[in-house]
């Protein structure tokens, strides 16, 4: 299975992908433990949109691109010599862009920061792309995840993926 199997799926299958794949390579961030502690709530966030779809695009928005210290972005600049660790923000910063997107989407919100009109289905690309350049990237545990949501979009569940995106074992039941 590949990427192009996912993006025919529905929205919250996509955004688990990349919320999956942001969760593998997050801990990058560690050493900057406000960013880090910043991309963990943006992340929750995400996935309880996933789930309930009681977050708001704006509420998501506001860890993408907006004027408040929420702005996961800003934070690039500290990283500056740390590719990994700027890859691995922009993994994040992305799927949860694309979280953003999708909410806006069900609102039939058309105003949105213009950051997260240009994440797309395609910025999953974008995702493992950013995330490969990471210390924490795994291509096996990235396929059993393609592989799960493949067989399995019509019941995400956010632990059984982040047990897949770790260890790459998970008991279905």
């Amino acid at each position: 299975m590949q990427i192009n199997d996912i993006i025919q799926k529905n929205q919250k299958v996509k955004a688990a992908l990349g919320l999956t794949i942001a969760e593998m390579v997050v801990d990058e961030l560690k050493s900057d433990q406000e960013g880090y502690l910043l991309a963990q709530e943006a992340l929750n966030l995400s996935w309880d949109w996933i789930e309930k779809e009681n977050i708001s695009g704006d509420t998501l928005a506001e860890y993408v691109d907006s004027p408040t210290d929420k702005d996961l972005g800003i934070r690039e600049g500290y990283y500056s010599d740390k590719e990994n660790m700027i890859s691995a923000l922009v993994v994040v910063t992305l799927a949860i862009g694309l979280v953003a997107h999708f909410a806006y989407d069900l609102e039939e919100n058309r105003n949105r920061p213009t950051p997260v009109w240009e994440i797309t289905e395609e910025s999953l690309y974008d995702i493992v792309q950013f995330a490969s350049k990471t210390t924490l990237y795994d291509e096996k545990k990235f396929n059993r995840v393609i592989d799960f949501l493949s067989n399995n979009s019509d019941s995400l569940d956010r632990i059984k993926l982040r047990k897949i995106g770790s260890s790459g074992v998970v008991m279905l039941n």
